[in-house]
């Protein structure tokens, strides 16, 4: 709902009007360190450390959980993707089910999606792959990636460890 944001402080989420910034509703997730929040498509997706979870974003039900060591999360229409800890790969989540579509061991740091699973590595790789996990296309910078951002017109800003900034070509 564009009229809402969520905020994640602690173990609790909040929902505010997003024009009054008034608090219309309060969920605590006992114990819970929430690293991150996605909402899409009617669900939110959380995740705390080792942990990702689906709720309903109508009455705050869980409706699946799976343990996974998260850095990033990133959402396409079929698929949720969970960069794992310490370069440990990728993992593409059923967003409904959270059964796990497919996997890569391949390091990976940052991902975005914007219809499109872009990701770079600690290499200095950065990739594009299809929403069934294959190869579209892969560019080899000097630095690791920090940061990626997608343009209007489908160009890519690649933003390194080391201050260095690359456009890159995103079909």
């Amino acid at each position: 709902d564009e009229d809402k944001v969520y905020v994640a402080q602690r173990g609790n989420i909040t929902l505010l009007d997003r024009k009054s910034g008034e608090k219309i509703d309060q969920q605590n997730l006992t114990g819970a360190c929430i690293d991150q929040l996605l909402c899409d498509q009617g669900m939110l997706f959380v995740s705390l450390r080792g942990e990702v979870s689906a709720y309903n974003i109508n009455d705050f039900l869980r409706q699946w959980e799976t343990m996974l060591p998260v850095f990033e999360l990133a959402r396409t229409e079929d698929n949720l993707y969970v960069s794992l800890e310490d370069y440990k790969g990728v993992v593409a989540l059923n967003p409904h089910s959270g059964k796990i579509n497919w996997a890569s061991s391949e390091g990976v740091r940052h991902i975005i999606c914007e219809g499109d699973v872009i990701y770079g590595n600690q290499y200095g790789l950065v990739k594009k792959l299809d929403n069934a996990g294959n190869k579209v296309w892969e560019a080899q910078i000097n630095n690791a990636p920090v940061a990626i951002m997608k343009a209007n017109d489908g160009r890519l800003y690649v933003g390194t460890i080391f201050g260095e900034v690359y456009a890159l070509n995103g079909n």
